[in-house]
């Protein structure tokens, strides 16, 4: 049978110059055959058989190791067609490693997505579609909120809502399958201008304001605060899961506290207080407070660090710690909410461990960030509100009599007291013994003169009534 032409017959249909270059000549195809014959074949299988398979189906084939039932098994990958919110639940909470609070949050988002009237997303349906379709009509639109009424969403309901859908698609195992839905960056604010961060003296009246007439519990606000401040532990959670247990002070120079931070998987780190914040017996410590306010709002059988002060057992949640600290906190400085706490921390103490060179990573330690970006945020805070008057904890700190506290030794501050200088607690415990020694003598003479004055008030008033006894009179002799 003859054969047509085709584009195999090359030397038929292309006759030109390049044609002995191409391999026409018979030496040149005899090169070929003897390269050819070294490429052995043998003992070579291949899993995909090219007659079963088309060629364009073969090309565009991808193995993706969610869709296999043993890949499921192994690691716990959901079926999006049998799956349940409660599976959701619990995959998010043993697998992704996520707190109880954030699940919470995501499930109550992922549960307003199912129930929206005119995009509705079919979980047990996934198609990445239907979100993008669902958050394009909420950016523009708005979103029913709890009650009903709709109202707009902003980047942080957005970036929420993607939160709460990478979670579903985690658990799935379609989150490197989907594509991630883009948030304008018009729309993200820079947070360095949306968090306002105090001064230190604004801190000074928060942590001495007068709250309550009980003195005992106006200490123990003025502590919450004090803590927040400067040990810098994430607004609520962190706050009310500190056990006693977990501060250790001992007179053999140990003094850590071990931080525990929910948000990432439970994950506890260690922190060397100084030894101001620790056993300071003029400023507030750690030590003072568990050894003379605590106490007086904690049960016996209560180990919660922070109790709370009506029922003296520990917060049950989150909001209630947190409508506590604004009830107080804003009589002082209105903008306040806890997590300013925190923010502040951080920029006092990148602003004060600057001058050593190490501030970077000693303040992502400090404040337990999982990630860099955290931390370059208190750069810029750093940056941004520095006013180079000195350390931040120590204007915070200062106080009449011994001033405030230094961390680096080349970095102490000097307080003049009735002509006698006193250098701060920054290298080792250097405040003068005759300092101290007046201090106490001065308040010991005055509550002298107090008691005094006070007996013979009440002595005089007895004479004049006619109470008086001969006992009295001798009593009141020997004062005079």
């Amino acid at each position: 049978m003859e054969r047509k032409n085709s584009n195999l017959d090359f030397n038929n249909n292309y006759n030109s110059a390049s044609y002995s270059n191409i391999g026409g000549d018979l030496q040149n195809w005899e090169k070929l055959k003897q390269l050819l014959g070294k490429c052995s074949l043998e003992g070579k299988k291949l899993d995909v058989s090219m007659e079963v398979l088309d060629s364009d189906l073969k090309r565009f084939l991808v193995y993706y190791p969610q869709f296999d039932p043993r890949y499921r098994k192994k690691y716990g990958v959901l079926d999006p067609k049998t799956l349940t919110f409660d599976d959701i639940r619990r995959h998010a909470l043993e697998k992704q490693d996520l707190a109880d609070g954030t699940v919470k949050k995501r499930m109550d988002l992922l549960a307003k997505m199912e129930l929206h009237p005119l995009y509705p997303i079919d979980f047990n349906k996934p198609d990445w579609e239907q979100f993008f379709r669902y958050m394009d009509h909420i950016k523009i639109n708005g979103d029913i909120d709890r009650y009903g009424k709709l109202k707009p969403v902003g980047v942080h309901g957005l970036v929420n809502r993607r939160k709460a859908w990478y979670t579903y698609t985690v658990s799935i195992g379609f989150e490197d399958i989907f594509p991630k839905y883009k948030i304008p960056k018009r729309l993200i604010p820079d947070r360095t201008r949306d968090v306002p961060i105090c001064t230190p003296e604004t801190v000074h009246a928060i942590i001495t304001h007068k709250y309550v007439k009980n003195r005992d519990l106006n200490r123990y606000i003025q502590y919450l605060f004090w803590f927040g401040f400067f040990i810098g532990a994430a607004a609520e959670k962190e706050w009310i899961i500190l056990n006693v247990d977990d501060v250790v002070i001992d007179d053999y120079g140990n003094r850590y506290i071990t931080i525990t931070r929910p948000k990432v998987g439970n994950k506890s780190r260690k922190l060397k207080l100084e030894k101001t914040l620790a056993a300071s017996p003029v400023h507030k410590s750690l030590k003072n407070y568990m050894e003379y306010i605590r106490p007086k709002f904690a049960s016996k059988n209560e180990n919660a660090l922070f109790p709370n002060p009506k029922t003296k057992k520990r917060w049950k949640s989150c909001d209630d710690l947190r409508r506590f600290l604004n009830k107080y906190a804003r009589t002082v400085y209105k903008p306040f909410y806890p997590y300013l706490c925190r923010h502040w921390c951080g920029t006092a103490r990148m602003i004060e461990w600057d001058k050593q060179g190490n501030a970077f990573s000693r303040v992502n330690y400090w404040l337990g960030h999982k990630k860099t970006d955290q931390t370059k945020t208190y750069c810029d805070f750093a940056e941004l509100f520095n006013d180079d008057n000195g350390s931040w904890l120590s204007r915070s700190l200062k106080q009449a009599m011994l001033g405030g506290m230094d961390l680096s030794p080349g970095n102490a501050q000097q307080t003049v007291i009735n002509g006698v200088v006193v250098q701060n607690l920054s290298s080792g415990y250097l405040e003068s013994r005759q300092v101290r020694f007046k201090f106490s003598w001065c308040f010991y003479t005055a509550y002298v003169d107090f008691c005094y004055r006070y007996v013979k008030r009440i002595l005089d008033y007895l004479l004049k009534r006619g109470f008086g006894s001969r006992s009295s009179f001798l009593l009141r002799g020997c004062i005079s």
